[in-house]
């Protein structure tokens, strides 16, 4: 049987909890295209404010029929890609101090080399699948000399 699930109940709670400590979520227009998300804290008894999606999008639009068209979301096209720094600057006007980046390998790795990222969190699920996938971070690391160094704070 295919769950449509990889991780555990507890880690998507978190994953809410998150959500609910920011005031935007952001992801690449591919993650809309393929998930259509509704980027929002679905957690029993939360009435805070939902948090508002950020969609980089490089040149295409968002589809109208998306979860997210009707949520107020921030359409960032910028065919070069993101500026993390720039969108970060901006984001202040919009009301939006707090940024949660669920974004894939490719938006990571821009929000990483812009030096704007605070916190990362990793989910481990308890299952083996294989295959070619996606890497969590884009780019290469080719030798011990591009790691970044971390503190990890819990496990």
């Amino acid at each position: 049987m295919r769950g449509r699930w990889i991780t555990s109940p507890e880690s998507r709670e978190d994953v809410h909890r998150l959500r609910a400590e920011h005031d935007a979520v952001l992801v690449g227009i591919g993650t809309v295209l393929a998930d259509d998300p509704t980027l929002d804290v679905r957690t029993v008894g939360y009435d805070g404010p939902q948090p508002r999606p950020i969609v980089l999008a490089r040149h295409r639009s968002l589809p109208s029929h998306s979860r997210i068209a009707g949520r107020d979301p921030i359409v960032v096209t910028d065919p070069d890609g993101v500026d993390a720094i720039a969108l970060l600057q901006r984001l202040p006007h919009d009301g939006i101090l707090g940024v949660m980046v669920e974004g894939g390998p490719t938006i990571a790795r821009a929000f990483l080399d812009a030096d704007a990222v605070d916190e990362i969190v990793f989910y481990l699920a308890g299952r083996i699948a294989g295959g070619v996938g996606l890497p969590a971070i884009a780019g290469d690391f080719s030798t011990l000399a591009d790691n970044r160094p971390v503190t990890i704070d819990e496990v």
